[in-house]
């Protein structure tokens, strides 16, 4: 009996350790937007558009959170490659993203993870249909898209240092947009 209770106890101790890496190796995103390692937190690059909507969740000025209820936020911790602590993100994920949105950012920090230095200054700007995202209307209508509803999503870089990210809608929402165009 004592030799199973010492085993338990010593699998629970080495599994603790095996599952929770030092905080310092954590990658957070919000909705799949990174913004931070460790303790070290910058919103900076998270698009205008989007302050929008994050100014709920968000001290821009002083680089806070003014809350993380789990009535707003659920918090997800992913591992990209098994074993690896470097690779632990902590994302969390606020209620009213919907799976279109959600999917867009989670390519797009794949994208990041693979194109773009860690340290570099950037402006994300989303654009929906070839349409730029400005209005706050413009930023809900993106955090309530729907996966099934993408057609395809398209990330440039300019030579000004922006990144454009164009979502490529099928449906109802591509002919209101075009109507918009015009």
């Amino acid at each position: 009996m004592r030799s199973i209770t010492i085993i338990i106890l010593f699998f629970t101790c080495v599994g603790v350790k095996a599952h929770n890496p030092p905080i310092s190796k954590h990658k957070y995103y919000i909705d799949y937007l990174h913004f931070g390692y460790g303790h070290s937190f910058n919103f900076d690059n998270i698009s205008l558009v989007l302050k929008y909507y994050y100014e709920d969740y968000i001290d821009f000025e002083n680089n806070v959170f003014l809350s993380l209820s789990t009535e707003k936020i659920s918090i997800h911790i992913e591992k990209n490659v098994p074993l690896s602590l470097e690779n632990t993100w902590v994302v969390l994920i606020t209620r009213k993203a919907r799976s279109g949105y959600l999917f867009v950012n989670k390519y797009f920090a794949e994208w990041l993870n693979s194109h773009v230095n860690e340290n570099e200054d950037m402006v994300i700007l989303y654009h929906i249909n070839g349409v730029e995202l400005s209005t706050r209307k413009d930023a809900m209508s993106l955090i309530g898209l729907k996966r099934r509803r993408i057609k395809d999503v398209s990330i440039y870089r300019s030579e000004t240092n922006k990144i454009i990210i164009d979502i490529i809608l099928s449906g109802r929402r591509e002919i209101a947009i075009r109507a918009k165009q015009e």
